[in-house]
């Protein structure tokens, strides 16, 4: 009876001792550690792999073709997770302990990578550009939330993608795109009650976890307005998931399970770049502000919407700054033509507006190509 008593007594102060949060990110199946890197711009400034969950009219701006023997991103981890990492996997550690210090903070870790893709630039006179990938994206994120509910949230999406781009217009100022997905997605349900883990009751995967597919598209747009001084100015825009991005019209479902999962709803974007090919010793300078995410928000501010970034290149190296949802964030590039590395760290928001709850995160990407 004294042990009963006991147990319960550390629940409830672990209850009122520790602050709770809502994980309240915006869930995307794909970005690049290079649109990191740059405060989270893609819709106007992305580049190859960002063609196939962005702006598919930016396949037109591909430099050269290429084939993608693997684009592996194995590291995109925050701060708590890589200070946690010790004491969880420590021989004898207490995993209820470990998890109560780190109520109120997120644990983040994804992984992704594109095997094969292909990529062909529309280069000379060519007036059509194409790209195909197989993407694989796995993110997990686990918080203590409120109501003292143990987020345990998962998702990982795999399938095709292919994009076509074409060019029209004087001067062939007009660009547009349109990206095919053919998705399966498997989520866990995020909701866990505390008190059943620390009784020792273990959910059922089949309870907890979702899985569904779907054909859906993409559709943007770039227009190149002209020059401002000896900048280059370029609008656009892009819309995601133009059928809804509910998982249910295909009935692929190899783990059957009984509920579908979370959706990727319809979202839009837009921004504007300035650009210059070259200034000074620097090569393929850009400054770039879009809108993204719209509709993906759920209760969210539009100025977690925001997003600055630039980029300019020295030779092979590449340097980028910008600001996602209110954010710092940085990175660095090395470009090798046969090998590609990109580092970034950048701060992603957990609550409903900008300047809430930041997650500063880094992350790794490593690609091979031909």
């Amino acid at each position: 009876m004294k042990s009963k008593f006991t147990k319960y007594l550390a629940i409830g102060f672990l209850m009122y001792s520790f602050p709770t949060f809502a994980l309240d990110q915006i869930t995307r199946p794909y970005q690049s550690v290079r649109s990191f890197g740059m405060g989270g711009t893609r819709i106007t400034t992305g580049l190859y792999d960002d063609n196939f969950f962005g702006n598919p009219a930016r396949v037109m701006a591909n430099p050269t073709s290429k084939f993608t023997f693997l684009d592996i991103t194995p590291i995109d981890i925050n701060t708590r997770a890589i200070n946690l990492i010790g004491p969880i996997t420590a021989a004898g550690s207490d995993a209820l302990t470990t998890i109560a210090n780190a109520a109120g903070s997120n644990l983040h870790e994804r992984f992704q990578f594109v095997l094969p893709g292909y990529y062909l630039a529309a280069t000379g006179d060519r007036k059509f550009a194409l790209a195909f990938g197989l993407l694989t994206s796995f993110q997990m994120d686990v918080a203590l939330r409120q109501s003292y509910r143990l987020n345990l949230g998962a998702v990982m999406d795999v399938g095709p993608a292919i994009t076509a781009g074409y060019k029209f217009g004087v001067d062939d100022a007009i660009s547009v795109g349109l990206t095919t997905h053919l998705s399966y997605r498997v989520t866990t349900d995020p909701n866990y009650n505390l008190t059943d883990y620390i009784s020792g009751s273990a959910p059922s995967i089949a309870n907890l976890a979702g899985d569904g597919s779907m054909i859906d598209f993409d559709l943007g747009a770039t227009y190149r307005v002209g020059q401002l001084s000896t900048f280059d100015i370029v609008v656009a825009g892009a819309i995601q998931n133009i059928l809804g991005g509910t998982y249910s019209n295909l009935s692929i479902k190899p783990l059957k399970f009984a509920s579908g999962p979370i959706n990727q709803p319809r979202s839009y974007g837009l921004g504007v770049t300035a650009s210059r090919p070259s200034w000074g010793s620097f090569a393929n300078t850009t400054f770039a502000i879009e809108a993204s995410d719209v509709l993906n928000n759920r209760d969210g501010s539009f100025f977690r919407l925001i997003h600055l970034g630039a980029e300019t290149s020295w030779g092979v190296l590449t340097a980028r700054l910008g600001i996602n949802q209110g954010y710092l964030t940085a990175g660095l590039g090395l470009d090798l033509r046969f090998f590609t590395l990109n580092l970034a760290t950048y701060g992603e928001e957990l609550g409903l507006n900008a300047g809430v709850f930041e997650d500063r995160r880094y992350a790794g990407n490593i690609g091979f190509h031909f």
